[in-house]
């Protein structure tokens, strides 16, 4: 089973990669439950910039979300050219219309500089080996759902309170101090 730390440095991350608290969010961009606790995750992050960073990992639903899968090689793409943050911003913010948004705009959404590149990347296997590599680290650990956080070494299963997942954050940053 791979330590959560290991799987930490290959999510993408928002945030600085030394904060004193990472979370390591398995989320599903089409995931009704993901959408509604990014503004808490949001807010955490915003509150404590140089403390807390976000370690993504790709954990699409697809059985029950049909467009999760692509909008997670959307937002590889989208990393593939420093644009992780504002991907995951906009595929978040697309909700529930994800599948109504083409490649062209999902190109302008992240605010990529080669089109091209992007396009080429939605096509190729180095954004599906990724992703598949993302699931794989869920299905070792034993998730079943999304979204699952983890803070530091500590793993919250879904349904887990996003509360309970805000507070061991402030908690985290607490002991540091």
């Amino acid at each position: 089973m791979p330590q959560l730390a290991s799987i930490a440095k290959e999510a993408n991350w928002i945030g600085p990669r030394d904060a004193k608290v990472v979370i390591t969010e398995f989320a599903d961009f089409e995931c009704p439950v993901c959408q509604r606790v990014k503004p808490t995750i949001d807010s955490l992050r915003m509150s404590f910039p140089d403390q807390v960073a976000i370690a993504f990992v790709h954990y699409p639903l697809s059985r029950i979300h049909p467009h999760a899968y692509r909008a997670a090689l959307v937002a590889e793409c989208g990393a593939q050219q420093g644009q992780f943050e504002r991907t995951y911003d906009a595929l978040f913010a697309a909700g529930s219309s994800l599948g109504s948004v083409s490649t062209q705009e999902w190109a302008e959404l992240a605010g990529v500089r080669n089109t091209d590149s992007f396009h080429t990347c939605l096509h190729t296997e180095a954004g599906r080996n990724r992703v598949e590599r993302h699931l794989s680290f869920a299905a070792d650990l034993g998730l079943r759902g999304t979204p699952a956080f983890a803070v530091n070494n500590v793993l919250f299963i879904p349904g887990t309170p996003i509360k309970e997942v805000a507070d061991s954050v402030e908690a985290a940053l607490r002991s540091q101090r």
